[in-house]
């Protein structure tokens, strides 16, 4: 989630394909940096171990969302409304993955 939004902040069209069983995570950290409109496919799991084949079946399988959703005029807007993009920008990205682990976060 954060390299898609980090992305569209700079105005670059991108968005963050995800494992479905990482659905959760993925909403949870969309929330916490005030982005639930942020662009995000989810991919049937598992990915990691799948073959060649069984990845090109699932890429296959997005692959008009995911052309559709590159290709269409977006904006983000934080869960205020707004968007402008420099109040986007101005928004810290969360700390490194250990600070947000050690401090109790649930999307380690």
């Amino acid at each position: 989630m954060h390299d898609a939004i980090a992305l569209e902040r700079r105005g670059l069209p991108a968005i963050a394909l995800l494992s479905d069983a990482f659905r959760p995570q993925a909403l949870f950290q969309a929330a916490a940096l005030r982005l639930s409109d942020a662009s995000r496919l989810f991919v049937a799991h598992p990915i990691s171990d799948a073959s060649e084949t069984q990845l090109e079946a699932k890429a296959d399988a997005i692959y008009e969302e995911l052309l559709l959703a590159l290709t269409r005029e977006q904006t983000l807007s934080n869960d205020s409304g707004s968007a402008d993009a420099s109040a986007l920008s101005a928004a810290p990205l969360p700390a490194s993955e250990g600070e947000r682990c050690s401090s109790g976060g649930t999307a380690c």
